[in-house]
């Protein structure tokens, strides 16, 4: 009957039963504002590896590649509806791309257009929901490029400390044959 439901009758009735379905507001409003929490923390902590005063991470490929990922997200917009972007959900930008959820914006919309910010959200392998996709490749455990640049930072901290290991030998070698000709 309906997508994505499953209905078990168990016995039948005299009497007319009538089932309702509704989403409700109040869920798809907590996503939203948990959304807006964690975009604010990630960008703040890409914005301390940017700039002038930029942290070890600065030009940073990972680094590039989230702040891509999170224009996507804030650029992102839907084909048809009347949700065509983040705005229409009560999300706003502020100069500095500080994100800020505006409920009373997000109240506002009508039964319709909350079915179609569902819409508009979507799934993992659709709408919006399918950019996450992105920040899983980059933070996943085993492939993902967070990973895989720490790998690459180790190897050269390994392939260093033993150039240093290398150049220490000869330092010393090189102070014991100075301190061998100065006492003779």
């Amino acid at each position: 009957l309906i997508g994505g439901l499953t209905f078990t009758l168990k016995q039948t009735s005299a009497t007319p039963i009538e089932l309702s379905l509704a989403t409700t507001r109040s869920e798809l409003s907590g996503a939203l504002t948990d959304l807006v929490s964690k975009y604010n923390a990630l960008t703040s902590e890409i914005d301390r590896q940017v700039g002038e005063n930029a942290g070890l991470l600065s030009g940073d490929l990972v680094v590039r590649d989230l702040q891509d990922s999170l224009r996507q997200v804030t650029s992102y917009s839907a084909a048809s509806g009347s949700i065509k972007g983040l705005t229409s959900l009560g999300i706003e930008f502020d100069k500095t791309g500080v994100a800020t959820f505006e409920s009373a914006t997000f109240q506002a919309l009508s039964d319709s257009q909350i079915n179609e910010a569902f819409d508009f959200v979507g799934s993992a392998t659709a709408g919006l929901g399918a950019l996450a996709a992105r920040f899983q490749q980059a933070t996943d455990p085993v492939t993902g490029s967070i990973k895989i640049q720490q790998d690459d930072y180790d190897r050269t901290d390994r392939r260093l400390q033993d150039q240093i290991g290398v150049l220490n030998v000869r330092v010393a070698d090189l102070q014991a044959s100075v301190a061998r000709r100065l006492q003779t």
